[in-house]
This record gives C-alpha cells, sequence and structure tokens, in this order.
C-alpha cells in the first residue's frame, strides 16, 4: 500500500512533529500519556494511530529528543491531531505513489 522506500510516511511524520519549547525540562513524554491523548482525541478516529504506531512514533521522538539535546535544542512533541491528519494525507497519496510536489515513484 505504501511505497517502499517511504518517503511519503517519513515526510508526514516530521510534519506531525512540532517544535514547542519543553520548558519543564523533562525527558520525552511517557508512551502513557500519548496513548491517553489518543484515546481522548475525537477529531479524525478513522486515522487513529494504534498502539504498535503510536509506540513507534514515541520511540522515534525520544531518538530526535536526545540528539535536539546534544544541539541545545528544544525538545519537541508529539502533537495527536497532527499525527491523524498526517496518517489521512498518507493513506490517501499511497494509492497513486504521490509524493510531495511532482515527483512520482
Amino acid at each position: 500500500m505504501f511505497n517502499t522506500d517511504g518517503k511519503v510516511i517519513k515526510y508526514f511524520f516530521l510534519i506531525a512533529l512540532l517544535c514547542p519549547p519543553d520548558n519543564s525540562g523533562s525527558k520525552t513524554r511517557s508512551f502513557d500519556y500519548y496513548k491517553a491523548l489518543n484515546d481522548n482525541e475525537t477529531r479524525l478516529l478513522q486515522f487513529r494511530d494504534d498502539d504498535e504506531a503510536l509506540r513507534l512514533k514515541v520511540n522515534h521522538l525520544e531518538i530526535i529528543n536526545k540528539s535536539r539535546k546534544k544541539h541545545k535544542a528544544a525538545s519537541v512533541e508529539l502533537d495527536i491531531l497532527a499525527s491523524r491528519v498526517a496518517n489521512k494525507a498518507c493513506r490517501q497519496a499511497a494509492p497513486s505513489a504521490y509524493c510531495m510536489g511532482n515527483n512520482q515513484i
């Protein structure tokens, strides 16, 4: 269903990460925190992440934030609604192998 090199998925996953500063100075929020947000979000339910997909995103987020910390950049958090919008865009683009811009796969 998705293209083999995952360009569309990677692009939209990065869109789903917003960059608000983490003023608490704490590490990346836990999977349980994001699971609760995911369970309580009522918009775009058909594009909701299952536990496995959400866990992968949270794990990736931890890696991103470790790198950002090394470079003294503010941490980022996962925006659940933006993630669903990205999921929707990926599912709509995948059947035609559309990859942002004029590039066709």
